[in-house]
């Protein structure tokens, strides 16, 4: 005789159908649903609009800010050109008075000198 051992039948009890059934539910419970996800969409694409309504206004406002830089350097570059305009006047102004002064004061120190005498 050869000897064949036969499998005990397993049976579901119970407790290992509830113990599965918990399991599932567990899962079931940590799994998004199909609204949490279209939730979370929403808030993303919300969140989306917000962030590129703050970029608009901080490109708005860089432009702004560079815009009033840029007039203040013209502003200063124009003063700077005037004064380099009225620096090169006055001193050829300088360069042709400063002869005449010379002469002048000659001719007083020598107009003094006459009243002395």
């Amino acid at each position: 005789m050869t000897s064949q051992k036969t499998p005990k039948p397993k049976y579901i009890t119970n407790a290992s159908l509830d113990s599965v059934i918990t399991r599932i539910e567990n899962i079931e419970k940590t799994m998004a649903t199909k609204d949490v996800l279209n939730k979370v969409a929403l808030a993303l694409v919300s969140l989306d609009h917000k962030v590129d309504t703050q970029f608009g206004y901080i490109d708005r406002k860089i432009d702004t800010l560079s815009m009033r830089l840029i007039d203040r350097m013209d502003y200063v570059v124009d003063r700077v050109k005037v004064f380099d305009r009225q620096s090169t006047i006055n001193g050829q102004r300088l360069g042709e008075i400063e002869p005449v002064m010379k002469d002048h004061e000659a001719r007083i120190v020598a107009l003094e000198s006459k009243k002395r005498s």
